[in-house]
């Protein structure tokens, strides 16, 4: 079975702090958006990007090691 949240909860302990949540608000009211939904999709982006970093990262450390060898 695979587990999709339903709801994440950031605090200040996991690193959101004030300014974050305050630059957030700012960004959905420039950009007329409900601060859940943009927070949603700037950490969908996000982890998109982070698995397409290590993606072509494994790709490019095995190629280095095959210079290297």
């Amino acid at each position: 079975m695979v587990f999709f949240p339903k709801r994440i909860t950031l605090t200040l302990s996991q690193g959101f702090d004030q300014e974050t949540s305050r630059r957030l608000l700012a960004l959905a009211e420039r950009e007329g958006l409900d601060p859940r939904a943009l927070a949603a999709r700037l950490l969908a982006e996000a982890v998109a990007a982070r698995c397409a970093e290590q993606a072509a990262g494994a790709g490019g450390d095995k190629g280095e090691r095959d210079v290297d060898s």
